[in-house]
């Protein structure tokens, strides 16, 4: 087995473990070494020297709805009534965000 490693991966794989194609279920076999500054990879990869103390900042836009428009908390439709049924009240059909389609009954008299 050792010198079928070694005609394989040479003297690092009879060091190190070798690779999970020719292991066990670890990505190495027992024995492996990370030959490298995990330090360095770390700078390399995420551009910084802390892995602790970084701001994650998200810019967030707004996109316009068709139906909806937001004021603070909430979320205004816009819904045109012709003048008889804003007066004696009528039902006026919503579609929500999630595709359901209200009817909301206007009793009052609105503007």
């Amino acid at each position: 087995m050792k010198k079928g490693i070694y005609d394989k991966f040479g003297e690092e794989g009879l060091k190190g473990g070798i690779p999970l194609e020719f292991g066990g279920e670890n990505p190495w076999t027992e024995g492996y070494v990370f030959h490298n500054n995990p330090d360095k990879v770390f700078r390399e990869f995420f551009g910084g020297d802390n892995p602790f103390a970084a701001d994650i900042t998200f810019v967030v836009q707004e996109k316009l709805h068709p139906r909806f428009k937001r004021a603070d908390d909430n979320l205004i439709y816009v819904a045109t009534i012709p003048l008889g049924k804003a007066l004696i009240g009528c039902t006026v059909e919503v579609r929500t965000l999630d595709g359901r389609l209200l009817n909301i009954p206007i009793n009052d008299i609105v503007e």
